[in-house]
């Protein structure tokens, strides 16, 4: 099991090296791994997620910025949500939940990202996006979601809900909790939504400029002669 965990190790290294990128969620996963290596005792549990290596580093999920991507050249399928627990023992919370899938991530993979926890402890907030073309040249459209996860002891079952009352069709992401136990997150849904002004204001809108450019033009036409040439032409 030791060789296992360390061969696994040099893994991540080589591929932190051949990506040319400082991904600190790989080099705390790493780092996590060799704690467990060595068995450390840690006072605390630890939460963490495991993230498939994505080549590309334009808006991917490895990405400085545009990293809210849910397509799959974005951010591959075949990550989970982990739990470390003080004696080393680990447990995918995820799976047990009942969400992902191991080997072809077609139809149901997931990819999770930014797990919070909350002051209580007894309960964490994440972002998850869910499915996977299933066959070629499939196109779908996914978003990244909110979820809060609930039994996370080591004896415990645990229980993933999504969140109520978020942007459905937006990516939400770096979900915090707040001091009055409200969830503070990022989405890129648009500020004043697609349709924040009804039909009539548009059309009404468009006749009033219309009706401005009319009047700028009939006043430039009278400032030339213009008007007055084209009068004496019908006269």
């Amino acid at each position: 099991m030791e060789l296992a965990f360390r061969l696994l190790l040099l893994a991540g290294l080589l591929g932190l090296m051949e990506m040319r990128k400082r991904n600190l969620i790989g080099v705390l996963g790493i780092a996590l791994l060799e704690l467990h290596v060595r068995g450390a005792n840690l006072p605390n549990p630890v939460l963490f997620v495991t993230q498939v290596p994505v080549p590309g580093d334009f808006t991917s999920i490895g990405s400085v910025f545009g990293n809210h991507q849910p397509s799959l050249d974005s951010v591959a399928r075949g990550g989970d949500l982990y739990i470390r627990y003080p004696d080393g023992s680990l447990k995918n919370l995820t799976r047990t939940a009942g969400y992902g899938k191991s080997g072809s991530q077609a139809g149901t993979g997931i990819a999770v990202r930014q797990p919070c926890v909350h002051w209580s402890g007894t309960k964490a907030v994440f972002s998850m996006v869910i499915g996977a073309p299933t066959k070629q040249y499939q196109v779908q459209t996914y978003y990244w979601q909110l979820y809060e996860i609930t039994g996370l002891g080591q004896n415990q079952t645990p229980v993933i809900t999504k969140v109520p009352n978020q942007p459905a069709n937006f990516n939400n992401i770096s979900p915090i909790y707040g001091t009055d136990d409200r969830i503070i997150f990022t989405s890129d849904r648009q500020k004043m939504g697609e349709f924040a002004n009804p039909g009539w204001i548009k059309v009404l809108a468009w006749v009033t400029a219309a009706i401005i450019v009319a009047l700028n033009v009939k006043f430039l036409a009278d400032f030339f002669g213009i008007t007055a040439t084209i009068q004496g032409l019908f006269n």
